[in-house]
This record gives structure tokens, sequence and C-alpha cells, in this order.
């Protein structure tokens, strides 16, 4: 398949692909039955499309703390991990300093006003603190994922479109944001590959793609099962991680090569062809005038 048979595919492909995520089913049409719609708790958040820069870029946002689970095993939605140094923790480290002082002011009922303004300024922060860890606490908690189904780049830039893209393979994924909801053990961080364990065809989309990692992604953090990033491409191939390109540079530089060869055999054989005419004419010549010299007269 020429490269701009490949290019054409994906381009048509994934604007229709967009057109059914993006767009609501009366938009969406024909379009959402053929390419297959994402469950409720999945969302289009943003989306990226050149098509002369190659480069598509999907970003979901996956629910993770829905009220369903809550009331299901009758817990608590998922929250983040508090890490040491986090917002959230310093917020919580500065709210009990504003009780301690405020308890503090309490019982000392001698302090002087300057005093009293101060507690009463620490009591009004933590208050304002405690209204915007609530209202975030408020929101469902979500992670987020890009799905990338660019076109592979040559290191000079160029996009070369070849069967090692999508929709003939899958697309990248990575975690955007949300690492801190994943349980102890896990190992992933905001910015790390996502695995797509998928036995993937062209008749697969991206729809398929992010539902198999969202389903993943809610059973490792409704679980307590650890979730792990997916392996680093090798090295020594372009940013997309293009096999195929990789070889097609070497099929061509062995070809350059071979040609190179070929020219060089061929020259060689025609000077040695030339050499030996010119040296069948002078053998001829000269046998011819030995035998006229030794004539009889």
């Amino acid at each position: 398949m020429s490269s701009d048979r490949t290019a054409e595919i994906w381009s048509t492909r994934l604007q229709r692909e967009l057109l059914a995520l993006s767009a609501s089913d009366d938009e969406a049409g024909e379009e959402k039955d053929s390419v297959g719609i994402i469950p409720p708790f999945i969302t289009v958040q943003e989306h990226e499309l050149a098509i002369e820069s190659g480069v598509c870029k999907v970003t979901f946002r996956i629910e993770v703390g829905e009220e369903d689970r809550q009331q299901q095993q009758g817990g608590e939605a998922a929250t983040p991990k508090k890490e040491e140094g986090s917002e959230e923790a310093e917020k919580e480290t500065a709210d009990e300093e504003a009780e301690k002082e405020k308890k503090d002011a309490d019982k000392e009922g001698g302090e002087d006003k300057a005093e009293g303004e101060s507690g009463n300024k620490a009591a009004d922060e933590s208050a304002d603190a405690e209204a915007a860890v609530a209202a975030a606490l408020s929101e469902p908690a979500y992670v987020a994922l890009t799905l990338d189904a660019s076109l592979s780049h040559a290191p000079d830039g160029k996009v070369v479109a070849s069967p090692s893209s999508y929709p003939f393979q899958a697309p990248g994924a990575i975690l955007v944001s949300g690492a801190a909801y994943f349980p102890e053990g896990s190992e992933i961080d905001d910015g790390d590959r996502v695995e797509l364990d998928l036995d993937w065809t062209p008749s697969l989309h991206l729809n398929d793609a992010v539902l198999h990692v969202a389903l993943r992604v809610r059973e490792s953090i409704r679980r307590g099962e650890p979730f792990y990033r997916a392996a680093e491409p090798e090295a020594g191939l372009t940013a997309s991680g293009s096999r195929d390109h990789l070889r097609e540079s070497m099929a061509r530089d062995i070809a350059a090569t071979s040609a190179k060869v070929d020219e060089s055999v061929r020259v060689a054989k025609e000077r040695l062809g030339s050499f030996w005419g010119t040296f069948k004419v002078k053998a001829n010549a000269a046998v011819a005038a030995i035998d006229d010299a030794v004539a009889p007269r």
C-alpha cells in the first residue's frame, strides 16, 4: 500500500471517529452507529487533529469515584492519595495549625486585641481552605488519558505514513493526570505510558482502546489492585516508535548501495569489453603485418 493511500485512510478514519466521539447523537448520525459509542463514565475532554502535520491526539476523562460505586460498596468515593508536599497536605497542615491557634486563643482570655484579630484571621483562612477542599472533593474523581494516533515522523520531522500507523496499529496511550487515585503499590505516574493489551485489528476504533483502558483503571481502583506503567519504546526508534520506518530506511540504504555496485560492475564490463575489442583489432593488425612481411615476393 502506498504512503499516500495510507495517509488518506488515516485522515478519513480519524475525522469520522472524532465526529462520532465529540458530536451529539443528532449531529453524528450514522457515524456514531458505525464507529460505536462510549459509556457515560467516559467523556472527551479535548482533541487535536492536524492532518498536514500527521498529528491526532484525543484526551478522555474517565470517572473513577462515581456515586454508584460508593452506594454499592458502602464506602467513600475514591480520593487521591495524600503525598507529602502536596497542596492538599499543606492545606490540612494549615488547617490544623489554625485550629490550634484558635483553641489557644480561646483559653487565653487575657490576650490583647491584636492577638484576637490574628486568631480570627487564621480562623477565616481555615474556613476558606476547608471550603476549597470540600468543593474539590465534591467533584467526581477522574483520570485523564490521552490516545495518540499520530502518524510516524522521521528524524528530520517528515511525516511517514506506513502500516505501523493507526488504524493498522493500536494508538499510544498516556496517563495525563490522576495517578494519585491508584492504590498503594502501583507503579505509574502522570505522563507515563499505559499498555493497550488488545489483539488489535483495523476494525477497532479509539473508543475500543479507551474503553479497554478505562475498565482496567476502574477495576484497579475499585479492588485496590496495583496498576503499572507500560514499557518504554526500544531505543533507536523515532519518537513515534515506528519499526517499519527504520526497516524502510535500511532497505533504501541497501538498495542505494546495490545500485552503486551494479553501476560499477556495468562500467567495468564496458571498459573490459572495450579493451578486448581494441586488443583484438590491434592483434589482428599485427598478425596481418607479419604475414605480409614474410610472404614470398
